[in-house]
């Protein structure tokens, strides 16, 4: 009879934490930017095709639209003009927040051991973390973290449960405290929410 040996805790513990951008934060963005796309198609259809061929087709049956201001063409220039600019700047628009959404949730966050990695900071070491402001943790999922690296840089990194994926960010920030050995605890300051302050000597 074989047996199967139980995972070392040890080793599990030691596993490097990786949160990559959630699905729901980018679905939501590609869904809305696709809209943006199909409403621009739309708007620069009628303002360069449709409302000007409509127009051309009335004056081919009025007879005097100076005499009478109903025989004149339904749409006017402004109207015409709006939906051209519609139909330019919302595909636009929406490339845009294609590539927003794509940079804003690009890579991701990984604590391996005590080396914490974040999208745009270098490799930051839990030594060199300084401050962790919770302040908006519990109502938006977001804390922010103060660090110094040995080199003397400084920086602000941003740990984002709604943007990257919640349980890995979650058990990110859970690690780090632990590590670190802190609690959050009120900040009279911030007024919404803990806020972890860490004294290095």
């Amino acid at each position: 009879m074989t047996t199967t040996a139980a995972p070392d805790p040890a080793a599990t513990a030691d596993e490097p934490i990786v949160a990559r951008a959630a699905t729901y934060y980018r679905v939501t963005r590609y869904i809305f930017s696709l809209v943006l796309l199909v409403m621009g198609a739309w708007f620069a259809y009628d303002g360069y095709v449709n409302w000007p061929r409509q127009n051309e087709l009335h004056l081919l049956h009025v007879r005097d639209p100076v005499a009478n201001p109903k025989d004149s063409p339904s749409r006017d220039s402004a109207s015409i003009g709006l939906q051209k600019f519609l139909g330019v700047a919302l595909p636009i628009a929406g490339v845009g927040l294609i590539a927003w959404t794509l940079y804003s949730s690009r890579g991701a966050y990984r604590l391996a051991g005590d080396v914490l990695s974040v999208p745009g900071h270098l490799d930051v070491p839990l030594a060199g973390i300084t401050q962790i402001d919770k302040s908006k943790w519990d109502r938006k999922g977001i804390a922010k973290l103060d660090y110094e690296l040995p080199t003397g840089q400084k920086g602000r990194l941003t740990l984002d449960d709604f943007v990257y994926d919640r349980p890995p960010t979650d058990r990110i920030l859970e690690a780090i405290e632990a590590k670190l050995g802190v609690a959050g605890e009120a900040d009279p300051a911030a007024g919404d929410g803990p806020s972890d302050g860490i004294t290095r000597s």
